[in-house]
């Protein structure tokens, strides 16, 4: 099922991806902020384990009454390509994992500095950008809004999406910097999954 929105990716990298989560409603809910780093795990073509974190501003509201509907919006942070490895980078995904318990009615992309979309896949919002991201050079990913419908009681909470190598939630590919040229293949691949998965927003639906 797909949707349309925006987004893209770095570990070869120095990257802080912040999703900042606003939260409104069909009746006003005073939202709950939060600031975290998102461990993740990353392989580098066939080098696996290397640890990464994704940083993430989110806010919701705390509450909202069944039958609601409420807003999360999320901004990521600036995203720099670390020049130790990459020349560039490009095909940027980044994905963020949707609740099972509360409907998407709809999301929209808006600003940054990079064209990229979106689109819904099962429980998965996934972001793409094609750049391409030249190293050292720091960009800004589109804000997501999305739309819920509170459809039925108990905790609603978004999280990074990916569960693996092959499922990955943030990755790229990337032109190696002439120091790692000689070394690694190009093009390289960066696939990371977070590990754990850690709540983004949470909201009590009653």
């Amino acid at each position: 099922m797909l949707t349309t929105g925006f987004v893209r990716r770095s570990a070869a990298v120095a990257v802080p991806l912040a999703l900042m989560g606003l939260v409104a409603g069909t009746s006003p809910a005073s939202a709950t902020t939060t600031t975290a780093a998102n461990p993740y795990v990353c392989r580098i073509n066939t080098t696996p384990g290397l640890p990464y974190s994704v940083g993430f501003t989110s806010s919701a509201p705390a509450a909202v009454a069944r039958g609601h509907r409420f807003k999360v919006v999320i901004t990521p942070a600036a995203i720099t390509p670390n020049p130790s490895h990459n020349d560039y980078s490009y095909d940027l995904t980044v994905k963020l994992g949707l609740p099972e318990n509360a409907r998407l009615v709809r999301h929209w992309l808006s600003g940054g500095d990079t064209t990229a979309t979106s689109e819904v896949d099962g429980d998965e919002l996934v972001l793409n950008a094609p750049g391409p991201f030249p190293a050292s050079v720091a960009f800004n990913l589109p804000t997501v809004t999305l739309v819920f419908a509170a459809t039925r009681t108990g905790v609603v909470t978004t999280e990074p999406g990916g569960t693996g190598y092959d499922d990955y939630g943030f990755g790229w590919d990337f032109v190696p910097s002439a120091n790692e040229a000689p070394y690694v293949p190009t093009p390289s691949l960066l696939r990371c999954y977070p590990n754990p998965a850690q709540a983004l927003t949470s909201t009590t639906v009653s």
